[in-house]
């Protein structure tokens, strides 16, 4: 039902206008049609004023021309509320609501307007156009359907009513369409485009060939043409002839990477393995080529160059090194080699594109954080503060630099410039729970190398509170509560947590392990310091000299030497380690 319509203040609306044609027709020139109107407007009860309203018309188109919407739209409401039969102000009312995006109130005018002149092509087509866009386009079909078989169909409503058909799912009933409109105009060029689309779009490759044949010969030199034609090849099962369609192609653009690396699978479909390795590196190797269309080749096997299985990962890698010679100035070029590289678990060599793409360019952090992960992974913490250092001159907003570099001093015993460090970075943290929480255990770390040991306390407290399963932080709060002989129980609690959160972690065993040393529980103690022998703790000489140290205490004192001795071995042992094993005794 058609309301009354409020006035709208169309100059609020923020996109572009559609300038409103202007009207045609007289307003005593509608076809009266009997029955009910289902306009909601209230009958007049004097006899209309024929001259008046048309006045009132003319001024409207007007006001239309002009722009003014507003004004347009009061004095049409006021005809249809004297005559609401007044078909061509209707259509003028659905015209601007349609325009203007309101297209409910829009449709119920132009299908009154329909209604009321329905021999009226001009009112149909609006009527029409407004389903499709309202997506209902099967009873959008019917109305430029029947435009047709009166007789009255232009070009432009064949298109239409083969897109209704299209949208609705019908694609045959758009495929007579078209042939409809090739029947009438010949071989036209839009024509035959459309129809290849609309056959290939059904899956009917053949015929999409042919026609795309008969439009290669109506425009030989159109490359869009030949793309299409090697793709429905393609598609079609027949690899030669797409190959052979994008050697022509190629021929015409060399440069072209998107074609190139299109050979390339269409060789790799086909099973030809070299062919395909052959078109890969032809494409990385092409200096003119697109570096980021390269790139999102390269993104495909991301995914994959870590996994042990992963056969091309010899192949993809030397891509990378492929992109690097055609582009050995562009900072990307190196920072994918050094992604590859780096999932790939070869760091050092990742390390040296990463660096080589910062000297390039500077500005992209993701390319830090990289370093940063490797030089910490390798334990290279002179390399790691280096550039870490630099990070923070250049991002100084960046947390992770600030982190990153007090584990670089913290491990080489710089525990104060460790501790400004955190102290510096944990006030950016504060939308980052998870760095924030890793800041306070790196903090509780340094605290404790330093004796100070309420403060280190605090802080690990402080990153519990953060994230409480964190099992880094349970297990160096826990560790060093038992060097400190201090709070036991709790230590063991949070130890115990660590280990289940983290199995067959060989430091987190061995935590607890020196837990239950320090509680004199000696023979539940060898228990778990041998599982962290089985679970790496055997290169540990912490470890080892902890086992050995517990081996005694169970009165195996010449077992207890022989794991000294291992543990002096491997390192880091503690102070006492000769004394113990020169005078085969244990010192605490």
């Amino acid at each position: 039902m058609i309301k009354t319509l409020k006035l709208f203040i169309f100059t609020a609306i923020g996109v572009a206008i559609l300038v409103v044609t202007a009207c045609s027709g007289s307003t005593s020139a509608q076809k009266q049609t009997p029955g009910q109107s289902t306009v909601s407007v209230a009958k007049s009860k004097r006899p209309l004023d024929t001259i008046s309203i048309e006045r009132d018309y003319i001024d409207a188109c007007k006001h239309i021309a002009l722009g003014e919407y507003n004004k347009a739209v009061e004095l049409l409401n006021k005809i249809v509320q004297a005559d609401p039969n007044n078909a061509p102000s209707m259509y003028q009312l659905g015209k601007i609501f349609y325009e203007f995006g309101q297209v409910a109130d829009a449709q119920e005018y132009i299908k009154n307007a329909v209604r009321l002149d329905d021999d009226n092509v001009e009112y149909q087509l609006l009527y029409a156009d407004i389903l499709g866009y309202s997506a209902n386009y099967i009873k959008a079909a019917e109305v430029y359907n029947g435009i047709v078989k009166a007789g009255k169909a232009t070009d432009e409503t064949y298109y239409r009513l083969a897109y209704s058909y299209e949208k609705s799912g019908k694609l045959e009933d758009a495929i007579k369409t078209i042939n409809d409109l090739r029947a009438l105009n010949g071989n036209d060029e839009g024509v035959v485009f459309e129809l290849q689309r609309l056959y290939a779009l059904n899956g009917d490759y053949d015929d999409a060939i042919k026609w795309m044949q008969t439009l290669m010969e109506m425009d030989p030199e159109n490359m869009m043409y030949l793309r299409y034609l090697s793709e429905y090849y393609e598609k079609n099962n027949q690899p030669e002839l797409a190959a052979k369609t994008f050697d022509l192609l190629l021929a015409t653009d060399t440069n072209n990477t998107d074609l190139q690396f299109k050979k390339a699978s269409l060789f790799q479909k086909a099973g030809e393995n070299i062919a395909y390795y052959d078109a890969m590196r032809s494409a990385f190797l092409n200096k003119e080529g697109n570096i980021d269309t390269k790139i999102f080749y390269l993104v495909l096997f991301v995914d994959s160059i870590d996994k042990p299985g992963f056969v091309m990962k010899d192949s993809v890698i030397n891509w990378t090194n492929y992109l690097v010679q055609a582009h050995p100035t562009d900072a990307k070029a190196y920072a994918m080699q050094g992604d590859f590289l780096f999932y790939a678990g070869e760091l050092q060599k990742a390390s040296a594109s990463y660096n080589r793409s910062v000297e390039i360019r500077s500005d992209i952090y993701d390319v830090w954080i990289k370093l940063f992960y490797i030089w910490s992974d390798l334990r290279k913490y002179d390399s790691l503060l280096e550039v870490t250092t630099t990070a923070i001159e250049l991002y100084p907003n960046q947390p992770l630099s600030y982190y990153f570099n007090a584990v670089a001093n913290n491990q080489l015993k710089n525990y104060e410039a460790g501790i400004k460090m955190l102290k510096r970075g944990l006030p950016l943290t504060v939308s980052n729970i998870s760095l924030r929480a890793d800041m306070f255990t790196a903090l509780g770390d340094a605290y404790h190398e330093t004796g100070n040991h309420i403060e280190s306390d605090e802080a690990y407290k402080k990153s519990l509170e953060l994230v409480p399963n964190n099992a880094y932080t349970l297990n160096n709060y826990a560790y060093y509560l038992s060097l400190r002989n201090q709070d036991l129980e709790r230590a063991a609690e949070m130890s115990l947590k660590s280990i289940q959160l983290m199995p067959d972690n060989g430091s987190f065993e061995d935590t607890y392990g020196w837990i239950l040393y320090q509680q004199k529980k000696y023979a539940e103690a060898e228990k778990w310091l041998n599982k962290a022998l089985l679970h790496g703790g055997d290169k540990s000489g912490v470890v080892l000299e902890h086992y050995g140290d517990t081996l005694y205490q169970i009165g195996d004192k010449e077992k207890a030497v022989e794991y000294w001795k291992k543990a002096k071995q491997a390192g880091e042992a503690s102070d006492l380690i000769d004394k113990k094993i020169n005078d085969k005794m244990l010192y605490e």
